[in-house]
């Protein structure tokens, strides 16, 4: 399989329960999402056929209907969480999930934490 090409969704604005504490847990807050789907896209780029490639619409509904059901307390969880999900739609995939949480510190514009 060919892992040097990838699928990108980038900055996928997402409200979500995301938190330590119960106080930071009780209201949803904006955090981004940047996925990257490895594989082998011989197939599709040849085809220009959607069924021989990653449904990237339905990849982005099922992490939203994730945050919507779920609460978490870090994002290195969420990230954890958000494979998951994606592993269920897309198998056997090399899966890179970054996460952004904006505001969070008083001196810095964002925390983030990346899966590979």
């Amino acid at each position: 399989m060919n892992n040097s090409s990838y699928l990108e969704v980038k900055d996928l604005t997402l409200m979500c329960r995301l938190g330590v504490t119960d106080a930071e847990r009780s209201y949803k807050q904006k955090i981004f999402v940047t996925l990257r789907i490895y594989g082998d896209f011989n197939l599709p780029m040849e085809s220009d056929e959607v069924v021989d490639t990653i449904d990237y619409t339905h990849v982005v509904d099922s992490i939203e209907s994730l945050v919507q059901k779920e609460t978490f307390k870090l994002i290195e969880h969420l990230a954890y969480r958000i494979r998951e999900v994606i592993l269920g739609v897309c198998e056997n995939r090399l899966i890179e999930v970054y996460v952004v949480k904006p505001n969070v510190l008083r001196n810095a514009r964002y925390a983030s934490f990346t899966l590979h």
